[in-house]
């Protein structure tokens, strides 16, 4: 079996653009993140020449979280409480497995 590579050269695509989009996420040095920031805060260039910032907006970023329960003798008297806790927190748009020991128990 042969596999033949394609050598087609496929030109440069060029266009001039009015509007170009610079998501950021702006962290201290603890990985926190820094909210409040506005436009004054920022400066954005191309090349050595600073560019007008024309729109500028602070939106809520999707996240991902799991939750990790102690299923520990120690926490016998506890986990229902921090089910209770869980709970009011608990979105199911994604699947989040946990391992315990060797058997896989899906979290959703």
């Amino acid at each position: 079996m042969e596999l033949a590579l394609n050598t087609a050269v496929i030109p440069p695509i060029k266009v001039d653009v009015d509007l170009v989009l610079v998501p950021v996420t702006i962290t201290d040095p603890q990985e926190r993140l820094i909210l409040g920031l506005r436009e004054k805060n920022f400066e954005v260039f191309e090349g050595k020449s600073r560019q007008e910032i024309r729109h500028f907006s602070a939106e809520d970023a999707p996240v991902s979280l799991g939750v990790i329960f102690d299923m520990s003798g120690s926490m016998n008297t506890k986990i229902d409480r921090a089910r209770e806790a869980g709970a009011g927190h608990a979105w199911r748009s994604e699947r989040f497995g946990a391992v315990s020991g060797t058997a896989a128990n899906p979290a959703w």
